[in-house]
């Protein structure tokens, strides 16, 4: 066939909220990326200990560290990561049911992120490690994901299931767990709300508010 003549499959960007998943509106051979809500994934950071030797140990440790922190097997959820045995990293998981539920004759599937890891990923990463602390943070209806950095390493994420008005309470109290004060950079996504005074916010453009 001429490449004049060859048809583009088109592609679509889905907001998944949970389960049940219809894609009866979705047309077959439609390429799909998926933005999945932060209250259907998980997310922490995994610290590896020293001696770790292949991607096999360190996934063995980030579901350790999975189970002890939510309490289910991690066998029902499908973990990624920005794999490092030399620093802490960053972890996400989505569960296997939701992938599952996405396969569909004629549909391909592109991309499944969590919509805090699509925020992380539009914050530009030199800025991240130049800055002693930064937070990024992505805002939804039920709540705030927070991710802590010190110089590009991720210290802690937690997600904060919290009213707009009391976002504030939980960032502060994750900064004293996490040993650190609140930084004066910080990334936002979604609806920023009651945000700390004395911090500069940039806005993060995209994902699920």
């Amino acid at each position: 066939m001429s490449r004049w003549l060859r048809l583009r499959r088109p592609r679509v960007a889905l907001t998944l909220s949970g389960e049940p998943v219809d894609l009866s509106h979705i047309a077959p051979g439609t390429r799909l990326d998926v933005t999945v809500a932060d209250a259907c994934t998980r997310g922490w950071v995994t610290v590896p200990p020293p001696g770790l030797r292949d991607l096999g140990e360190l996934r063995a440790v980030a579901e350790a560290r999975f189970e002890a922190v939510f309490h289910e097997p991690a066998t029902a959820w499908c973990i990624e990561a920005d794999w490092s045995a030399e620093r802490a990293f960053v972890c996400s998981a989505v569960p296997r049911s939701l992938l599952e539920a996405l396969q569909a004759p004629g549909i391909t599937v592109r991309s499944v992120v969590p919509q805090w890891v699509r925020a992380f990923n539009q914050v530009p990463q030199r800025a991240l490690t130049r800055e002693p602390l930064a937070l990024v943070c992505a805002f939804g209806p039920q709540g705030v994901a927070a991710l802590f950095m010190q110089e590009g390493v991720p210290l802690d994420w937690r997600q904060h299931w919290c009213a707009p008005g009391e976002a504030l309470q939980c960032l502060r109290s994750q900064a004293l767990v996490t040993g650190c004060e609140l930084p004066t950079q910080a990334w936002a996504l979604g609806e920023l709300g009651a945000l700390p005074q004395g911090m500069r916010w940039h806005r993060v453009v995209g994902g699920v508010a």
